[in-house]
Order: C-alpha cells, then sequence, then structure tokens
C-alpha cells in the first residue's frame, strides 16, 4: 500500500520514495562512485555527524537552497558533475531523509527515486517477495505519488507502460495535503525502471550509524549487517 508521512508504518518491507529530489540525488550519488551515504534527519544532525567525521562531504538542503556550509546541495544536476571516488556522504533534506529516519525497525529499509524504482522493485521479489510491503510518499508533489503507483504496480506484477507512467492520477492517502492547482500532471523526465547502476535503495540499510536518527546506505558493493538484524547482501542491479 501507498501511504503519506502522517501514516503508521506497518510491519515489513518499506520503501521510502522522494523523486523531488532526495533519492534522485542519491541515486546520482552513487553513481558518481560515492561509497556510503549516511541519511540523517536535520542539518544539525548532519553537522554534528560532519564534526565527528570531518573527512566526509554534506549533502542537503534547507527550504530547497544549498547551506553554506554544505559541499553540495539537493540538486541530481549538481551531483552528476562531483568526483566523489570511495567518498562517505552525510545527506539531510526536508522530505526524503526525514521518511527515512522514522521507520524504526522495518524488514528492509530501501529508499528509491524514477532513477531506480525498477531496481527497487526487482530487488524486493528477489529477496522479499513473500514479505508486505509498504511505500512511503514523503512529498505531495505529483511526481511522487506518480512514482509510487508505478511501483505499486510493479509490485504487484503489473507491467505498467510509460504512458501509464505519465497518466498515473493524484492518488493520496490519508493525512495527505490536496496538491495546489498545477500539481497534477508529472513530470517525466527519466525514464522508469531503467536504472543500469546499483544505488541508496535497491538493497535495504546496509546498517545504521552509531548516532540515534541516521541511517547509512553502503555501496551495493560492500555488505554489512545492521546490529542485531540479518544482512541481505548489497542491492540490485
Amino acid at each position: 500500500m501507498i501511504v503519506g508521512m502522517g501514516a503508521e508504518i506497518p510491519p515489513g518491507v518499506v520503501v521510502v520514495l522522494d523523486v523531488i529530489r532526495a533519492f534522485t540525488t542519491a541515486a546520482v550519488a552513487f553513481e558518481r562512485a560515492a561509497r556510503e551515504i549516511t541519511c540523517v534527519s536535520s542539518l544539525e544532525a548532519g553537522r554534528d555527524l560532519r564534526r565527528r567525521f570531518p573527512d566526509r562531504l554534506l549533502a542537503g538542503e534547507s527550504r530547497g537552497l544549498k547551506p553554506a556550509d554544505h559541499d553540495f546541495g539537493n540538486s541530481p544536476s549538481e551531483m552528476s558533475t562531483a568526483r566523489l571516488d570511495g567518498r562517505q556522504v552525510i545527506q539531510s533534506t526536508s522530505n526524503g531523509t526525514v521518511g527515512l529516519v522514522r521507520c524504526p525497525d522495518p524488514v528492509a529499509l530501501l529508499a528509491a527515486s524514477a532513477r531506480n524504482v525498477g531496481a527497487t522493485a526487482r530487488w524486493i521479489a528477489a529477496n522479499q517477495a513473500r514479505t508486505p510491503w509498504t511505500i512511503l510518499c514523503t512529498g505531495r508533489t505529483a511526481e511522487d505519488w506518480a512514482c509510487a503507483e508505478y511501483l505499486s504496480d510493479l509490485l504487484r506484477g503489473v507491467r505498467p507502460s510509460r504512458a501509464d507512467w505519465s497518466r498515473a492520477s493524484w492518488t493520496a492517502p490519508p493525512n495527505t495535503p490536496a496538491p495546489t492547482p498545477g500539481d497534477r500532471r508529472p513530470n517525466v523526465s527519466i525514464s522508469p525502471g531503467t536504472c543500469r547502476s546499483a544505488v541508496t535503495s535497491t538493497g535495504p540499510a546496509s546498517r545504521w550509524s552509531a548516532k540515534p536518527g541516521a541511517t547509512t546506505w553502503c555501496s551495493p558493493r560492500r555488505r554489512a549487517e545492521r546490529p542485531g538484524a540479518q544482512s541481505t547482501g548489497g542491492g540490485a542491479a
């Protein structure tokens, strides 16, 4: 099922979705050879973590703008030219990373966008096919909800076409504000399901950071275990 940020998250696989732009940016960061992304719930949490690990890069936004003390904003375009080459990144955003850290103990925790929606569906089918799943839509844009419905179709065994994606209707769950005028038409700039690289959300959270309120995603080339949980390995391609 698809839920909004105000809903209770049931047990099972949780896919946290943010198309514009948190997890599109994170996907691009892994494509640019980032080794690890730690998602935190606030700018201050990110700054605190950076003080502890000064070699890590800060990426994030405040009201959509890059803070002066951050290395990157929340821009896939900016990230597409970054030379990360094994660097570790700390990411904080208004919606996407907040959605990740509010999921206390899922069977598997994934982060998705249009950039890797097909890879996300394939990972769940291969690793957690019998587990109930929930898609947590962190924003209220038409792009987010269209991507959520597209992923829902894939997980239910339906093969939606690009036209289906383009025509996806607004179906907001309870506790979600209605869209403002002009929000209903998705901006389809990335073809869903064509992700060729293993990116942030094609596997579960590899491990939790030592700091409460932060989630660490590792590149699928690495394997690590969350404390107290069985690791399911890296992500799908």
